[in-house]
Protein backbone atom coordinates (compact mmCIF):
# COMPACT_ATOMS: atom_id res chain seq x y z
CA UNK A 1 0.00 0.00 0.00
CA UNK A 2 2.79 2.62 -0.96
CA UNK A 3 5.00 1.71 2.26
CA UNK A 4 7.10 -0.67 4.22
CA UNK A 5 5.84 -0.21 7.61
CA UNK A 6 3.41 -2.55 9.18
CA UNK A 7 -0.02 -3.23 7.41
CA UNK A 8 -3.35 -4.04 9.49
CA UNK A 9 -6.34 -5.10 7.53
CA UNK A 10 -9.10 -7.39 7.04
CA UNK A 11 -9.01 -10.95 5.00
CA UNK A 12 -10.13 -9.64 1.89
CA UNK A 13 -9.47 -6.04 1.82
CA UNK A 14 -7.69 -4.84 -1.50
CA UNK A 15 -4.15 -4.12 -1.31
CA UNK A 16 -1.47 -2.63 -3.56
CA UNK A 17 1.74 -4.49 -3.77
CA UNK A 18 4.84 -3.07 -5.96
CA UNK A 19 8.04 -4.23 -6.18
CA UNK A 20 11.14 -3.39 -8.26
CA UNK A 21 13.78 -6.13 -9.11
CA UNK A 22 17.19 -4.62 -9.99
CA UNK A 23 20.31 -6.14 -12.30
CA UNK A 24 23.62 -5.10 -13.36
CA UNK A 25 23.97 -4.47 -16.66
CA UNK A 26 20.74 -4.37 -18.00
CA UNK A 27 16.74 -4.59 -16.74
CA UNK A 28 15.36 -8.38 -15.24
CA UNK A 29 12.43 -9.84 -16.62
CA UNK A 30 9.77 -12.22 -15.68
CA UNK A 31 8.02 -12.61 -12.51
CA UNK A 32 7.69 -11.45 -8.84
CA UNK A 33 5.72 -14.05 -6.38
CA UNK A 34 4.37 -12.74 -3.31
CA UNK A 35 5.20 -14.91 -0.60
CA UNK A 36 4.16 -15.12 2.93
CA UNK A 37 6.17 -16.77 6.35
CA UNK A 38 3.46 -18.65 7.13
CA UNK A 39 3.84 -22.66 7.57
CA UNK A 40 2.10 -24.41 5.17
CA UNK A 41 1.24 -27.42 7.37
CA UNK A 42 0.23 -25.09 10.40
CA UNK A 43 -2.02 -23.13 8.24
CA UNK A 44 -3.00 -24.76 4.48
CA UNK A 45 -3.39 -22.70 0.95
CA UNK A 46 -0.80 -20.37 2.42
CA UNK A 47 2.82 -19.08 1.30
CA UNK A 48 2.13 -18.70 -2.60
CA UNK A 49 -0.13 -15.44 -2.55
CA UNK A 50 0.00 -14.41 -6.11
CA UNK A 51 2.54 -13.58 -8.97
CA UNK A 52 2.87 -10.10 -10.97
CA UNK A 53 4.38 -9.83 -14.14
CA UNK A 54 8.08 -7.44 -14.02
CA UNK A 55 7.57 -4.53 -16.68
CA UNK A 56 10.97 -2.63 -16.66
CA UNK A 57 11.95 -4.35 -13.54
CA UNK A 58 8.83 -3.14 -11.91
CA UNK A 59 5.80 -5.71 -10.63
CA UNK A 60 2.79 -3.84 -9.52
CA UNK A 61 -1.13 -4.54 -8.54
CA UNK A 62 -3.46 -4.88 -6.01
CA UNK A 63 -4.55 -8.55 -4.42
CA UNK A 64 -7.27 -9.82 -2.28
CA UNK A 65 -5.63 -13.04 -1.11
CA UNK A 66 -3.41 -12.25 1.97
CA UNK A 67 -4.27 -14.89 4.34
CA UNK A 68 -5.69 -14.27 7.87
CA UNK A 69 -2.47 -14.06 10.49
CA UNK A 70 0.16 -12.18 11.80
CA UNK A 71 3.25 -13.06 9.57
CA UNK A 72 5.78 -11.18 7.22
CA UNK A 73 5.22 -10.70 2.98
CA UNK A 74 8.16 -10.93 1.05
CA UNK A 75 8.67 -10.89 -2.88
CA UNK A 76 10.21 -13.19 -4.53
CA UNK A 77 12.20 -13.33 -7.85
CA UNK A 78 12.64 -16.35 -9.33
CA UNK A 79 15.31 -15.82 -11.57
CA UNK A 80 16.19 -15.90 -15.22
CA UNK A 81 18.91 -17.39 -17.72
CA UNK A 82 20.81 -14.05 -16.78
CA UNK A 83 19.73 -12.57 -13.33
CA UNK A 84 19.61 -14.79 -10.14
CA UNK A 85 16.96 -15.07 -8.01
CA UNK A 86 16.49 -12.82 -4.94
CA UNK A 87 14.09 -11.70 -2.07
CA UNK A 88 12.98 -8.52 -1.02
CA UNK A 89 12.64 -6.78 2.41
CA UNK A 90 9.67 -8.39 4.46
CA UNK A 91 7.04 -6.10 5.57
CA UNK A 92 5.05 -7.59 8.53
CA UNK A 93 0.92 -7.87 8.07
CA UNK A 94 -2.07 -8.42 10.20
CA UNK A 95 -5.09 -9.93 8.73
CA UNK A 96 -8.10 -10.00 10.81
CA UNK A 97 -10.71 -12.74 9.91
CA UNK A 98 -13.34 -11.32 7.73
CA UNK A 99 -17.09 -12.66 8.51
CA UNK A 100 -18.48 -15.63 5.96
CA UNK A 101 -21.01 -17.51 4.65
CA UNK A 102 -21.65 -21.41 4.31
CA UNK A 103 -23.52 -22.90 1.50
CA UNK A 104 -24.58 -26.29 1.84
CA UNK A 105 -25.81 -29.30 -1.37
CA UNK A 106 -26.76 -32.35 -1.93
CA UNK A 107 -24.59 -32.99 -4.40
CA UNK A 108 -25.79 -36.78 -5.02
CA UNK A 109 -27.20 -40.08 -3.94
CA UNK A 110 -26.28 -43.76 -5.21
CA UNK A 111 -27.46 -46.54 -5.16
CA UNK A 112 -25.14 -48.95 -2.82
CA UNK A 113 -25.92 -52.21 -4.39
CA UNK A 114 -23.74 -50.32 -7.70
CA UNK A 115 -22.38 -47.39 -7.03
CA UNK A 116 -24.36 -45.60 -9.61
CA UNK A 117 -26.70 -42.26 -9.40
CA UNK A 118 -30.13 -43.29 -8.39
CA UNK A 119 -33.14 -41.48 -9.55
CA UNK A 120 -35.06 -41.62 -5.73
CA UNK A 121 -33.60 -40.76 -2.91
CA UNK A 122 -33.73 -44.43 -0.57
CA UNK A 123 -33.01 -44.73 3.15
CA UNK A 124 -29.48 -46.24 3.33
CA UNK A 125 -28.48 -44.81 -0.03
CA UNK A 126 -25.29 -43.18 0.02
CA UNK A 127 -25.49 -39.41 -0.03
CA UNK A 128 -22.85 -36.62 -0.84
CA UNK A 129 -23.41 -33.18 1.17
CA UNK A 130 -21.17 -30.34 0.14
CA UNK A 131 -20.25 -27.59 1.92
CA UNK A 132 -18.51 -24.58 1.42
CA UNK A 133 -17.17 -21.39 3.16
CA UNK A 134 -16.65 -18.27 1.88
CA UNK A 135 -15.71 -14.62 2.91
CA UNK A 136 -18.36 -11.86 2.46
CA UNK A 137 -16.14 -9.56 0.48
CA UNK A 138 -16.05 -12.33 -2.26
CA UNK A 139 -18.14 -14.77 -3.44
CA UNK A 140 -18.85 -18.79 -3.38
CA UNK A 141 -18.14 -18.32 -6.89
CA UNK A 142 -14.72 -16.80 -6.49
CA UNK A 143 -13.70 -16.80 -3.53
CA UNK A 144 -11.02 -15.08 -1.68
CA UNK A 145 -8.73 -18.03 -1.02
CA UNK A 146 -9.98 -21.14 0.46
CA UNK A 147 -10.76 -21.48 4.10
CA UNK A 148 -9.08 -24.62 6.22
CA UNK A 149 -10.72 -27.06 9.35
CA UNK A 150 -13.63 -29.04 9.22
CA UNK A 151 -17.30 -28.39 8.74
CA UNK A 152 -19.73 -30.85 10.60
CA UNK A 153 -23.14 -31.61 8.99
CA UNK A 154 -26.24 -32.39 11.21
CA UNK A 155 -29.50 -33.40 10.54
CA UNK A 156 -32.10 -31.42 13.13
CA UNK A 157 -30.12 -31.32 16.12
CA UNK A 158 -28.53 -34.71 15.32
CA UNK A 159 -24.54 -34.83 13.82
CA UNK A 160 -24.16 -36.51 10.57
CA UNK A 161 -20.67 -36.58 10.73
CA UNK A 162 -17.35 -34.15 9.65
CA UNK A 163 -15.53 -33.81 6.47
CA UNK A 164 -12.39 -31.77 5.95
CA UNK A 165 -12.16 -28.39 3.62
CA UNK A 166 -10.23 -29.69 0.90
CA UNK A 167 -7.71 -26.71 -1.23
CA UNK A 168 -11.09 -26.29 -3.36
CA UNK A 169 -12.12 -25.12 -0.50
CA UNK A 170 -15.21 -27.29 -0.45
CA UNK A 171 -16.09 -30.11 2.72
CA UNK A 172 -17.70 -33.72 1.41
CA UNK A 173 -19.51 -36.26 3.37
CA UNK A 174 -20.51 -38.88 2.81
CA UNK A 175 -22.80 -41.00 4.50
CA UNK A 176 -25.78 -43.09 4.48
CA UNK A 177 -27.16 -41.87 7.93
CA UNK A 178 -29.82 -39.68 6.56
CA UNK A 179 -33.65 -40.77 7.83
CA UNK A 180 -36.47 -41.17 5.41
CA UNK A 181 -38.84 -38.48 5.53
CA UNK A 182 -38.26 -34.67 5.24
CA UNK A 183 -34.73 -33.86 7.12
CA UNK A 184 -33.33 -29.90 7.81
CA UNK A 185 -29.55 -30.89 6.71
CA UNK A 186 -27.29 -27.42 8.04
CA UNK A 187 -23.65 -27.01 8.01
CA UNK A 188 -21.39 -25.59 10.53
CA UNK A 189 -18.10 -23.87 10.24
CA UNK A 190 -16.07 -23.06 13.11
CA UNK A 191 -14.26 -20.29 11.71
CA UNK A 192 -10.00 -20.20 10.97
CA UNK A 193 -7.94 -17.22 10.72
CA UNK A 194 -8.73 -16.22 7.32
CA UNK A 195 -13.02 -15.99 7.55
CA UNK A 196 -15.83 -16.24 10.67
CA UNK A 197 -17.66 -19.17 11.87
CA UNK A 198 -20.85 -19.65 10.14
CA UNK A 199 -23.68 -21.94 9.80
CA UNK A 200 -25.77 -23.05 6.64
CA UNK A 201 -29.26 -22.28 5.61
CA UNK A 202 -31.25 -25.48 6.27
CA UNK A 203 -31.70 -27.30 3.68
CA UNK A 204 -34.63 -29.39 3.27
CA UNK A 205 -34.61 -32.98 2.12
CA UNK A 206 -37.04 -35.83 1.56
CA UNK A 207 -35.58 -39.78 2.21
CA UNK A 208 -38.16 -42.62 0.73
CA UNK A 209 -38.42 -45.51 2.46
CA UNK A 210 -36.19 -48.42 1.45
CA UNK A 211 -37.94 -51.28 -0.43
CA UNK A 212 -38.01 -54.60 0.89
CA UNK A 213 -38.95 -57.94 -0.14
CA UNK A 214 -39.75 -61.46 1.93
CA UNK A 215 -38.82 -65.32 1.24
CA UNK A 216 -40.33 -67.30 3.29
CA UNK A 217 -38.86 -70.84 3.96
CA UNK A 218 -40.20 -74.39 5.24
CA UNK A 219 -38.10 -77.17 5.76
CA UNK A 220 -40.77 -79.05 3.65
CA UNK A 221 -43.90 -78.84 1.42
CA UNK A 222 -45.97 -81.64 3.86
CA UNK A 223 -45.61 -82.03 6.94
CA UNK A 224 -47.93 -84.34 9.26
CA UNK A 225 -50.61 -83.25 11.13
CA UNK A 226 -49.78 -81.88 15.13
CA UNK A 227 -46.28 -82.09 14.35
CA UNK A 228 -44.55 -78.44 14.88
CA UNK A 229 -42.95 -76.64 11.67
CA UNK A 230 -40.63 -73.91 11.60
CA UNK A 231 -41.07 -71.03 9.03
CA UNK A 232 -38.28 -68.31 8.57
CA UNK A 233 -38.64 -65.50 6.63
CA UNK A 234 -36.00 -63.48 5.27
CA UNK A 235 -36.14 -59.67 4.82
CA UNK A 236 -33.87 -57.85 1.97
CA UNK A 237 -33.57 -54.44 1.56
CA UNK A 238 -31.30 -52.79 -0.59
CA UNK A 239 -29.62 -50.30 1.92
CA UNK A 240 -26.80 -49.16 3.42
CA UNK A 241 -28.69 -48.13 6.63
CA UNK A 242 -29.65 -49.67 9.77
CA UNK A 243 -31.35 -52.85 9.61
CA UNK A 244 -35.54 -53.09 9.57
CA UNK A 245 -37.22 -53.79 12.43
CA UNK A 246 -40.85 -54.35 14.11
CA UNK A 247 -42.77 -57.50 13.27
CA UNK A 248 -43.62 -59.94 10.70
CA UNK A 249 -46.70 -61.86 10.65
CA UNK A 250 -47.69 -65.41 9.49
CA UNK A 251 -51.10 -65.90 8.17
CA UNK A 252 -52.80 -68.95 7.08
CA UNK A 253 -55.21 -67.49 4.56
CA UNK A 254 -56.97 -64.50 6.89
CA UNK A 255 -56.10 -66.51 10.35
CA UNK A 256 -53.13 -65.04 12.27
CA UNK A 257 -50.63 -67.64 13.36
CA UNK A 258 -48.04 -65.96 14.65
CA UNK A 259 -46.24 -62.30 15.32
CA UNK A 260 -42.85 -62.22 15.68
CA UNK A 261 -40.46 -59.34 15.91
CA UNK A 262 -37.44 -58.86 13.49
CA UNK A 263 -33.72 -59.22 14.40
CA UNK A 264 -31.01 -59.05 12.04
CA UNK A 265 -28.06 -57.14 10.94
CA UNK A 266 -27.37 -53.63 8.88
CA UNK A 267 -25.71 -53.01 5.32
CA UNK A 268 -28.07 -54.95 2.95
CA UNK A 269 -29.00 -57.35 5.23
CA UNK A 270 -31.18 -60.30 5.85
CA UNK A 271 -33.17 -60.70 9.15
Amino acid sequence: NGATSPLSITHGQSVAVSATVTGSGGTPTGSVALVDSLSPANQPNSEGIQDFTLASGVASGTTTELPGGSYHVTAHYGGSTTYAQSDSNAIAVTVAPETSTTTLQVKGYYDPSTGKPASTPYYGYIFLLDAQPYGNSASAAKPDGAATGNITFNTGSTALGSAAIASSGIAELQTSLLPAGTSLLTASFPGDASFGASNSAAVSFTVSQAATALTMITPSTTVGGGSPVTFTVSITADSAGAAPTGTVTFQNGSTVLATIPVSGVSARSEE
